[in-house]
């Protein structure tokens, strides 16, 4: 007796779909990026403690001295920066376009200087790891 084609494999269709399923839940339930890098992170370059705040702040501490940035997201892997500073009368700003990749509890942060005294522009990547 011969069995139908679509009876034989219902089986694997059924495992199939539930593990679409289960994919797609999974997928859904993790966080933006906007909201993963939120809190306390270590760069090892400078061994700095650097807080991304909610409220669009980046307030970096070192052992003698916290400085504060303003960030925004222009897409999930593109983040753009902006320092001000008054130097005399004038004020000063400057923007960075920097590239984040976020694995879990580590970072990457590629910042993207712009070149200074007829220097051509750099790359800088900060590794964070979360603060625990």
């Amino acid at each position: 007796m011969r069995i139908p084609a679509l009876k034989q494999f219902r089986p694997m269709f059924f495992t199939g779909f539930v593990c679409l399923a289960a994919a797609l839940v999974l997928s859904s339930c993790s966080k933006k990026p906007q909201q993963a890098i939120l809190g306390k992170w270590n760069a090892e370059e400078n061994n700095s403690v650097v807080e991304f705040r909610a409220d669009g702040i980046i307030t970096t501490v070192t052992k003698d001295k916290t400085s504060s940035v303003k960030y925004r997201f222009l897409s999930d892997t593109n983040v753009e920066m902006e320092m001000s500073a008054v130097v005399n009368t004038n004020k000063l700003v400057v923007r960075l376009s920097c590239g984040l990749a976020i694995h879990g509890d580590t970072a990457e942060l590629t910042l993207n200087l712009p070149g200074q005294g007829g220097q051509p522009p750099q790359t800088k990547i900060m590794h964070l790891s979360r603060v625990k």
